[in-house]
């Protein structure tokens, strides 16, 4: 498939189009159409919530008559909390015709050397990407036909890639989207006997072969106007070494294949700790960010998290102490070469110089697995994962990590340095653009830019957000989404962050509290008034 500006010439302009954009829906197995029950890996349940949102946009258009381009940026869909590894004869018929018959059986074969891995799933390579990829459309029919029919109703889509569905990295995936897709349209119109059926899918299958629907390695670039990205590579807990090339290097003493994903700590957090922990308590993946939810936890639930280090934790530890294994003499040549080649194409694909995107990228932080990690603590967690003392160590610590974090838990938290916003200012200034679109953190955030007078947004989650000290409800995080309506024949652009407000049917802006440090900013950038003078009666 192709990336983000492979049609640009046969396609209309970008700037022909409106735009939506979300980010951190994180679809999983959803609901199983034979049980009619959600996995308890599930995080998302707006399914028709989702559906109702495309088709009210499609029904009031702006002033300008532009259609829609939707841009799912990142954590889309979440390959990491697909934990299922059986085949329903029935219900898998479709994949196994697509992919091969003997494609799942051989994944199998390949986890066989330990039982164990199969409690988290198949790996990250391209065929077991595939098998996850059908798993999450087939429980989440719903909301993939309310996308197929944005698509025909002459709608564009972007897709770009987060940590959490890096594997949309595969061409394998790509392919298999777009063919799952028109499988699941053609299904659903047959059973609302549609007379047009025929026209339709002939309809999806044209916009998906031009182009219409896009999926972006990294970014979304508008020069002047937007910039659109993830956010995870300023995370040092989620970063990828290589984002553009995110596979395993070779590794000294690790005989399995190298065509699989090289997951950062927080994916390997998720894939062989947090879906366990789920399994007990399905809530616990809605705590936000997983540094809060790690501190409650243990604080909290000292005994359950202690029974989860001494099971479930010491596969993840190995998983740790393989990716803090000595690396080959030149083991990420292949991958730092492939990243290189991948950097220039999406600089001629985007119109941008090359020294450009390498500058922005080169603001990404420190992977902790793969590089310095830049700090005492994981300095000497890499050290002790390195020996057998590791789980020792660990299980004398945690008593005492709890006792500390249920003490502190009684004191307001201190602010937390916001990253991504301090990273939106020097994207703004690097790329010259007026917008800057994150996700990741499922905190939906506004803030006012230097550059050009620009805004930093943060768009949230499509999934329920609690707090980690009463469990509430984060309602101005979830169903969030910002508007971005084009002006002046759309050399402009306008841009808003809005909520989805489902029981009204309509959106409505989002509300946010103000900071002092946001007023003076804002103050700072805004032109004199022209001085009055009062005159007498």
């Amino acid at each position: 498939m192709a990336d983000i500006s492979t049609f640009r010439k046969e396609c209309k302009s970008d700037r022909d189009y409106n735009l939506l954009i979300v980010s951190d829906l994180h679809l999983s197995e959803g609901r199983h159409p034979q049980t009619k029950k959600f996995s308890r890996n599930e995080d998302f349940f707006f399914d028709e919530e989702f559906f109702r949102f495309l088709d009210y946009h499609q029904r009031h258009p702006q002033k300008n008559g532009k259609s829609w381009h939707l841009i799912i940026n990142g954590d889309f869909l979440d390959f990491l909390q697909v934990t299922s590894t059986d085949l329903d004869p029935v219900l898998d018929a479709e994949f196994l015709k697509y992919l091969d018959a003997h494609a799942v059986e051989e994944a199998r074969a390949k986890l066989s050397y330990d039982r164990a891995h199969l409690d988290y799933g198949y790996g990250c390579g391209p065929k077991e990407a595939v098998y996850k990829l059908w798993r999450i459309m087939d429980g989440h029919w719903t909301f993939f036909d309310a996308l197929a029919n944005f698509l025909v109703n002459g709608n564009r889509v972007t897709v770009i890639k987060g940590n959490h569905d890096a594997d949309f990295f595969y061409p394998e995936v790509q392919e298999a989207f777009v063919c799952k897709l028109r499988a699941i349209y053609e299904k659903e119109m047959t059973r609302a006997h549609d007379p047009a059926i025929t026209q339709k899918v002939r309809g999806l299958a044209d916009r998906c072969e031009s182009g219409e629907l896009r999926f972006s390695s990294w970014f979304y670039y508008e020069q002047n106007l937007l910039w659109v990205e993830h956010g995870n590579q300023y995370d040092n807990l989620n970063c990828f070494r290589n984002w553009l090339s995110p596979m395993l290097p070779q590794i000294s003493g690790y005989d399995r294949r190298q065509d699989e994903l090289d997951l950062p700590w927080g994916s390997l957090f998720v894939r062989y700790l947090f879906n366990q922990v789920e399994s007990s308590d399905p809530l616990s993946d809605h705590i936000r960010p997983q540094s809060k939810f790690i501190a409650y936890f243990l604080a909290h639930q000292p005994f359950t998290a202690f029974k989860f280090l001494v099971t479930s934790g010491r596969y993840m530890l190995k998983k740790m102490q393989r990716s803090w294994s000595k690396l080959m003499p030149g083991a990420y040549a292949e991958r730092d070469a492939a990243q290189s080649a991948a950097m220039e194409e999406l600089a001629h694909q985007s119109n941008t110089p090359l020294e450009r995107l390498r500058d922005v990228y080169n603001l990404r932080a420190q992977s902790v697995l793969k590089e310095d990690p830049g700090s005492t603590p994981w300095r000497a967690i890499r050290f002790l994962t390195r020996s057998s003392f590791m789980l020792p160590v660990l299980l004398i610590v945690c008593p005492f990590a709890s006792l500390y974090l249920f003490i502190r838990s009684f004191f307001p938290p201190a602010e937390e340095y916001d990253t991504l916003g301090h990273k939106a200012e020097e994207i703004a200034e690097k790329m010259n653009v007026r917008y800057v679109v994150m996700g990741h953190t499922h905190d939906t955030d506004l803030q006012p830019l230097a550059t050009h007078a620009g805004e930093y947004f943060n768009t949230g989650t499509w999934t329920t957000v609690f707090s980690q000290e009463e469990l509430l409800m984060g309602d101005e995080s979830e169903l969030v989404f910002a508007c971005g309506v084009r002006e002046n024949n759309g050399a402009d652009l306008k841009m808003l962050l809005m909520k989805w407000n489902d029981p009204a049917g309509e959106p409505r802006l989002v509300r946010l509290l103000e900071t002092g440090e946001e007023r003076a900013v804002s103050l700072a950038r805004a032109k004199p008034a022209p001085p009055t003078h009062a005159v007498a009666a």
